[in-house]
């Protein structure tokens, strides 16, 4: 059962061509491209990936799969692609048909918002969604990077280095990545606010709060994945430093150096004359230590002269004579 048949959205404009095997004259020259296309499709794997809980990236191959339909629980699909055959393996499924090229001019943003929607909408429910056009590589990973950037609150980078995580052969064309970027700069905000109404306060931050636990539990994007854009101020992880150290001359950048031997004798003495005490007294709470960093002597310069000796020869006495 198709619920959400785009069919009609196309793109008149776009000037994309498709690569006919038959023009090509020559058979060395098809048997190459032919070669290639094979390498490409080993390349893309031979199962779609998962990106989030109930959510899935794949190819075409992937969407007309029975068996892998039937494993990931396959109730939704979101077809990105310019062609128009519908598929026995989708009758009774629902499926979201938005045609268009892989094209930069294809103006791919103005269907964000009714994939985000659809995509949500299953998820929320607990039904599984493959997204796929052609390949998986561009159309259908800027579909997904546009949910990313709006339930999960991440940016354009980010959005696609978890993505790529997960499929590594991701490659949104120069155009969507334009697109994707701005539309995570000025509209992601309005995008994620409108779902939010749409489906209710409780349970779009409810899913919210498990999309974003998703991400961030992912050991391979710690180093890369940075804070939310539009975080609220107390859940930066960066605060107000309540560091005991208390700078009161010298240069602000200068960290607290180690204790002098004087304070380590101090010490010694203090720590000597509780022997008789098997462990310290916590009720007061730990000791508080005050250190304060002290202009240091700046280091003594050498200055190494170096002479150039130049070979100047004297010139001889030359004689001229005179005619």
């Amino acid at each position: 059962m198709i619920t959400s048949d785009l069919s009609a959205v196309t793109d008149s404009t776009s000037s994309c061509e498709t690569v006919d095997l038959t023009s090509i004259p020559s058979t060395s020259t098809k048997a190459r491209v032919l070669s290639s296309l094979s390498r490409f499709r080993d390349r893309l794997g031979t199962e779609m990936d998962e990106i989030l809980p109930n959510l899935y990236l794949g190819s075409l191959r992937d969407a007309v799969d029975a068996v892998q339909l039937k494993k990931n629980r396959i109730q939704c699909i979101v077809s990105v692609h310019d062609l128009t055959a519908h598929h026995p393996a989708h009758e009774h499924l629902k499926v979201l048909r938005i045609q268009l090229s892989d094209c930069s001019s294809v103006d791919i943003s103005a269907h964000f918002s009714t994939t985000n929607q659809f995509i949500h909408n299953a998820r929320l429910k607990q039904a599984a969604v493959l997204v796929h056009c052609l390949a998986g590589v561009s159309r259908s990973a800027t579909v997904v990077a546009a949910y990313l950037i709006t339930v999960c609150d991440l940016s354009f980078s980010n959005a696609l280095k978890f993505i790529s995580k997960k499929r590594p052969v991701v490659n949104p064309n120069f155009g969507f990545r334009m697109q994707l970027c701005a539309f995570a700069e000025r509209f992601s905000m309005i995008e994620r606010h409108r779902l939010r109404e749409h489906f209710g306060r409780k349970a779009f931050d409810a899913q919210f709060a498990e999309d974003r636990a998703a991400v961030f539990l992912e050991n391979e994007l710690h180093s890369t994945v940075l804070p939310p854009t539009h975080a609220p101020t107390n859940h930066l992880p960066f605060v107000a430093s309540r560091t005991p150290f208390h700078i009161t001359s010298g240069d602000v950048d200068t960290m607290p150096h180690e204790e002098t031997d004087e304070h380590k004798n101090i010490s010694i003495q203090s720590l000597q004359s509780e022997k008789g005490r098997n462990q310290m007294d916590l009720s007061a709470g730990p000791p508080i230590r005050k250190v304060i960093a002290k202009t240091l002597p700046l280091p003594e310069i050498r200055r190494v002269q170096l002479s150039t000796l130049v070979h100047r020869p004297v010139a001889p006495d030359l004689g001229y004579i005179d005619k």
